[in-house]
């Protein structure tokens, strides 16, 4: 059988990292989380570009230790078994092509907004930079790479020169109150953040085609982390010290108003520059990871063999990215015919990603020793939390907008992989009890905060229908799980 062609050194791997890490939230995230918690949103930004080392160290480890083209799928494998394996490679896999239109969506906003066209035109542009990706990772991932080290460079500079035009208008007033929506609105901008770090996962199944997996793939993600964060934090900072967000914008994208400032031309053509340079960086390098964990699942025999056929020039798997591509072009006709948006498709995403971190995470305490098990303890409990947030509806747990009454976190991974269930008591807006129901029907009792810390159990949306269930008949189910509770 054909082998994968080893082609990705240390400058492609850092390309990669970064590219999948810095999509296109970047554009908006800033303000949406000012927003939210004012100045103090800086606060949740540096926590998550500080929590997000031992994640991304985790998935580093893994991958040295397994320099598989499965990547995540593969740890699972060898932790849970390989129906674990198979469903966690198949459950991101199948929901690459509707990631791919949310990109695509996203990108073509962006192009038609900066040149003042319609909807056609959104679809053209969005369809024809993903469909760009899909080409070049089909001709090999050398050059995949290499386009990828040039559209991250771009990115970079481009956002170095609007931040750096903006740092001069800086206000010192700007960043008083500091908590004008007090400390909860930390929490809650925190939970708004939390997917412009997801992404290093997508590069774990190239490892097979790093020239030195378990050297440059440690020392690519450290460099990404390190440009990530400065990224990030210094387009914050910009952001917050300009009062680039709320009224302030009159509905220009807040680097749109930074960048206009610095490269003197209008906030809509500059931030459309930006966010196709982003997008692209983003689908190609998803688009290369994917195709791999298809090629590994098909090496498996965990999806149909041809799956990993290499093209016979290229080396690059061929089928697998045709597949992906024909599932795109379905969904982006879908999409087109039947108006579905960012936020119909997004949740079928979501629910993929994080099944894919908890599982990964799980599998590095189980599959590491010393800081790599520390590592990945650490990166599972902040997806714990950060999860569990969300499940609850975000607002509801960190102060307000939760239902009174009795709530089911629907699926929950304990310790040692069991099933559990967990209620959730809501009272006026405000969660304030967790009963964790265990697998021998025994009850804990604890609040929202001391739930995670204490008992450690990573929830797991399964994309079920839904992370809160609420009571029906005096039943409430979780998966796999079912406890009677009185009326």
């Amino acid at each position: 059988m054909a082998t994968l062609r080893r082609s990705i050194g240390l400058r492609q791997g850092v390309a990669l990292y970064v590219g999948a890490i810095l999509g296109p939230g970047l554009l908006v995230l800033p303000s949406v989380a000012a927003e939210t918690a004012g100045p103090a949103s800086l606060i949740a930004w540096f926590a998550l570009i500080a929590l997000s080392l031992p994640m991304a160290l985790t998935f580093a480890a893994l991958a040295r230790a397994y320099p598989l083209a499965g990547g995540f799928a593969a740890y699972t494998e060898r932790a849970f078994g390989p129906l674990w394996g198979a469903v966690s490679g198949w459950l991101f896999f199948f929901c690459i092509p509707s990631g791919c239109v949310i990109v695509a969506l996203i990108a073509g906003q962006y192009g038609a907004g900066a040149f003042g066209l319609g909807r056609e035109a959104l679809y053209l542009i969005g369809g024809g930079l993903v469909s760009t990706a899909y080409a070049v990772n089909l001709v090999g991932l050398r050059l995949s790479s290499r386009v990828q080290v040039l559209v991250t460079a771009g990115i970079v500079v481009l956002l170095a020169i609007a931040i750096a035009g903006a740092m001069p208008r800086v206000d010192v007033a700007a960043f008083t109150p500091f908590l004008p929506h007090g400390s909860a609105a930390i929490g809650l901008a925190a939970v708004q953040l939390f997917w412009a770090f997801a992404g290093w996962e997508a590069i774990t199944p190239l490892a097979e085609e790093f020239h030195d997996p378990a050297r440059d793939m440690w020392r690519a993600t450290l460099f990404a982390v390190v440009v990530v964060g400065v990224t990030y934090g210094t387009l914050a900072f910009a952001t917050v010290g300009t009062s680039a967000y709320g009224d302030a914008l009159q509905g220009a994208p807040p680097l749109g108003v930074m960048a206009a400032a610095s490269f003197g031309i209008g906030a809509q053509l500059a931030v459309g520059i930006v966010g196709l340079f982003v997008a692209f960086g983003a689908v190609n390098a998803y688009i290369a990871g994917t195709s791999r964990l298809g090629y590994a699942l098909g090496r498996a025999a965990q999806l149909p063999r041809w799956f990993s056929a290499l093209h016979t020039n290229w080396r690059s798997p061929h089928y697998s990215l045709a597949f992906l591509f024909a599932g795109f072009i379905l969904w982006l006709a879908a999409s087109y015919v039947f108006g579905l948006t960012v936020a119909d498709l997004l949740p079928i995403s979501t629910s993929s990603y994080i099944a894919t971190y908890v599982l990964s995470m799980a599998a590095g305490t189980r599959l590491l020793s010393g800081w790599g098990r520390s590592a990945a303890w650490v990166g599972g409990e902040w997806e714990a939390r950060e999860v569990y947030l969300e499940e609850l509806g975000v607002a509801g747990a960190v102060g307000g907008g939760v239902e009174d009454g009795v709530h089911v976190v629907e699926a929950i991974f304990g310790a040692e992989g069991r099933e559990e269930v967990a209620l959730a008591v809501g009272h006026e807006g405000h969660v304030e009890t967790l009963l964790h129901v265990g697998d021998e029907g025994g009850v804990e009792v604890g609040t929202a905060t001391s739930w995670i810390l204490d008992f450690g159990f990573w929830i797991f949306d399964c994309g079920c229908g839904g992370g809160l269930v609420g009571v029906e008949e005096g039943l409430l189910a979780g998966v796999g799980v079912g406890v009677e509770v009185e009326g």
